[in-house]
Parts: structure tokens; C-alpha cells; sequence
């Protein structure tokens, strides 16, 4: 898979700063706030309340970053089924018209 810092950085001509540690999300949120930063997390992370910080959903295209569910034939686990089940049911093709995929990825995961 396409590292999705870089395709998302080229693509959309934004600076991305994918270093230095992971402290929580009240430091992650303070940085974003005070140092004038823009961060990307997903619509049901819950994050810290800060005043200087905004959440605005991005759309048209959408991010989207790929998953895949790997298993071996020879597996039986009884719920193997299951899982593989409920990953499927709501499974909806990658739509190039408003989700975004790195280009390295996008051979994988062809259009519905």
C-alpha cells in the first residue's frame, strides 16, 4: 500500500509533518489548535474540547483508506464466517468521484 502521508501531501499540495511522538490526544489536539496546525482523524474520534481548535468534515473526495481481510483457506476458526460476514455486508466499492485513494493504491481497489 501507497503511504497515504505522502500520496495525500503530493495530491492535495499540503506540507505534512508525520514525526516526533505520540503524547495522547490532549497534546495532539493543543498542538493543532496553538501552532496553527491541520490534522486529519476520523469522523467518530473523539477527541479533547479546545476553543482554538475546529473540526470540518472532509468531502469530495473523501479519504479513504483501504483494508484488507486476510485469511489462509485452511482456517476454520468457527467464527471465521462470522467476521468475514459482517466485514462484507456493508462492504461499498471504491467511488473515484468523491473518495481519494494514494495512486499506488488505487490498482487494488478498482471501482464499483
Amino acid at each position: 500500500m501507497g503511504r497515504v502521508p505522502d500520496s495525500l501531501g503530493a495530491d492535495f499540495a499540503i506540507t505534512m509533518d508525520v514525526s516526533g511522538p505520540d503524547f495522547g490526544w490532549e497534546h495532539f489536539v493543543e498542538q493543532v489548535g496553538v501552532a496553527g496546525r491541520v490534522s486529519i482523524v476520523g469522523e467518530r474520534t473523539r477527541l479533547p474540547w479546545r476553543q482554538d481548535t475546529v473540526r470540518i468534515p472532509l468531502v469530495d473526495p473523501v479519504p479513504a483508506y483501504p483494508f484488507l481481510l486476510l485469511h489462509h483457506h485452511q482456517n476454520r476458526h468457527p467464527l471465521l464466517t462470522a467476521l468475514i460476514d459482517f466485514v462484507t455486508r456493508d462492504y461499498q466499492p471504491f467511488d473515484p468521484d468523491h473518495q481519494w485513494l494514494p495512486e499506488p493504491d488505487r490498482a487494488s481497489f478498482p471501482p464499483g
